[in-house]
């Protein structure tokens, strides 16, 4: 029997099947912010340590005004748990203006996007305040309006990356997240290193 500690590992790769992972596969459920009475905000709360304590919330909302309006997908952490973002997000907005739509780039921040052997690093997971994965907004009048849409999570599954803290100890993981459309995804399941469990 040999142990292994791969808490304090720099980065890891994404693939459930390596065997210093423990992989919890949950029920895959749509929370959608579309209701038929109109908008609300879902949540969607995970606890990756199983310690009773909210670690992630992945939320969705909406809002349809006169004016325009938005929807969106976002995520936050707590209890000592920390995500991964990309800061460089290079996106286009369109502005309406004397009824021309011009569009220019624009550098944001959102939830850094992961693929299957992906490498999630230690020193990337450091953001717990909310952060969009995908955002729309629109505006229908008056004569300034505003277009902007962050999409790229909308193309099947991907993954969150995440680091946890435990009795000052970090675990790295991730998240895999499919995303349907702005207002809509599903948790299929997460991964959390573990320390010193055995394995022939």
């Amino acid at each position: 029997i040999t142990f292994f500690d791969f808490s304090q590992s720099e980065s890891i790769v994404i693939n459930p099947t390596l065997i210093y992972m423990h992989v919890h596969d949950v029920v895959d459920t749509a929370i959608s912010s579309y209701t038929p009475f109109g908008c609300a905000t879902k949540s969607y709360k995970l606890d990756v340590d199983q310690n009773n304590v909210t670690d992630f919330t992945l939320s969705t909302s909406c809002y349809m005004g006169g004016s325009g309006g938005d929807k969106k997908i976002s995520l936050s952490s707590s209890d000592s748990s920390y995500f991964a973002i990309d800061t460089n997000v290079i996106d286009t907005i369109g502005s309406v203006f004397s009824g021309q739509i011009v569009y220019y780039p624009a550098i944001f921040s959102l939830v850094k996007e992961l693929d299957d052997n992906d490498t999630v690093w230690m020193v990337q997971c450091n953001q717990q305040a909310l952060t969009n994965i995908a955002y729309y907004s629109y505006g229908n009048y008056p004569s300034f309006i505003s277009y902007h849409s962050m999409d790229s999570w909308i193309s099947g599954d991907h993954y969150i990356g995440f680091r946890k803290q435990i009795n000052g100890i970090n675990h790295l993981g991730w998240i895999k997240l499919s995303v349907s459309n702005y207002n809509q995804f599903v948790v299929k399941e997460y991964a959390l290193s573990f320390l010193d469990s055995p394995f022939i």
